[in-house]
């Protein structure tokens, strides 16, 4: 591969990557609205999407790290980060470096509303846990109310006394 079809399919592959990332990130957002409504069907339908972006994000990879390993003949667990094997002087280069630090703010992003939304869900399921729900609330008061009126009717279990 030619030094510049290699650098364009860089390019491509990173902003492929961005826009991926970006959909997670998004899909992060949603849980976290999701997990305020405390919408189960929502939430799985989220994260079945997010599994597929997730998906999508390591085929990418694969093949981006596969095609720079043959390009420097090393394993891919060898491979130099990119700043180390392109000049930052060069102008075509600056575009790629500007690509891989948009990508870092992207997933620095990602692990901040990912700890949001962790928290966010510890806290409801220790809330439902503690303090019973809406409904368990109305059917509470409805068998207490229940109690009372049939307490009011009932006859007292023992005999009260003559005056």
């Amino acid at each position: 591969m030619k030094a510049r079809n290699f650098k364009s399919f860089i390019e491509e592959s990173l902003d492929c990557e961005i826009i991926l990332l970006r959909e997670i990130l998004s899909n992060f957002l949603c849980e976290e609205q999701v997990l305020h409504k405390e919408n189960h069907t929502s939430l799985q339908r989220v994260l079945l999407e997010r599994s597929k972006l997730i998906s999508e994000l390591f085929l990418l990879r694969s093949k981006y790290m596969h095609t720079i390993s043959k390009r420097f003949s090393q394993s891919t667990q060898h491979l130099p980060p990119l700043v180390q094997w392109l000049s930052p002087t060069d102008p075509d280069n600056l575009l790629l470096i500007s690509m891989q630090e948009q990508i870092i703010a992207i997933l620095e992003r990602i692990n901040q509303q990912n700890s949001r939304n962790a928290t966010l869900f510890s806290e409801k399921k220790s809330r439902k846990r503690i303090a019973p729900s809406v409904n368990q609330k109305k059917e509470v008061k409805k068998v207490l109310t229940k109690t009372k009126v049939q307490s009011k009717h009932a006859k007292p279990p023992w005999n009260p006394p003559s005056p």
